[in-house]
């Protein structure tokens, strides 16, 4: 099995009725049996989707959104008045990768790479790396699994060890009970120790 990571989002407007603000679980407006939708400046796809470097666009736009998490699906939201759009950023794509791994999954896949920030449009010197001028979301994932890999590495050679070390202390603790009378069994105890973990 693999977890699909989107680089875009779904965006959708509050009820007419409504009088707050949107939020995720809300109703949302509905035009001739499906649900009305705003475009962004380069996709112009009116079914709902948004790319992630049109959301980024639309967040440098001063005073206009509302930066929400929704900590149920590990997902940033934003909202205006009226508007809401759904996406993935930076955060909610570690808890994915890691919870592939966790999961041992099989990895995972994304759609599509043309909607990430690929001409850094969005890049804020002040608070990013150089290196994730370009295509952020992508980095953002490389990098969460690389440290991924590192860190289940390091557990598994702390479980080898683990594992090791079992043997080694149960043959201390039963080579302290022997027999001084035999030699030859000890003898042979000191030679598997030797073959198999020196």
């Amino acid at each position: 099995m693999i977890i699909g990571i989107p680089f875009y989002g779904r965006n959708f407007f509050a009820a007419e009725d409504q009088s707050s603000k949107p939020n995720i679980g809300d109703f949302f407006d509905k035009n001739k049996e499906r649900i009305r939708t705003f475009t962004g400046p380069y996709m112009r796809d009116e079914s709902g989707d948004i790319a992630y470097n049109e959301i980024c666009l639309e967040k440098l736009i001063p005073n206009k959104w509302e930066n929400h998490w929704d900590q149920k699906s590990k997902t940033p939201y934003l909202i205006t008045t009226d508007k809401l759009i759904t996406y993935e950023n930076a955060e909610s794509i570690k808890y994915k990768v890691k919870y592939a791994f966790q999961e041992k999954l099989g990895g995972v896949m994304i759609f599509s790479i043309d909607q990430d920030d690929f001409r850094g449009d969005c890049f804020n010197k002040s608070q990013d790396n150089d290196e994730f001028k370009t295509f952020p979301m992508l980095r953002n994932l490389n990098r969460t699994f690389r440290n991924c890999l590192e860190t289940h590495k390091t557990h598994k050679q702390d479980e080898t060890r683990k594992q090791l070390d079992k043997p080694m202390k149960s043959f201390l603790i039963s080579r302290s009970k022997l027999n001084k009378s035999n030699p030859i069994f000890t003898l042979f105890i000191f030679i598997f120790i030797y073959r198999f973990y020196l």
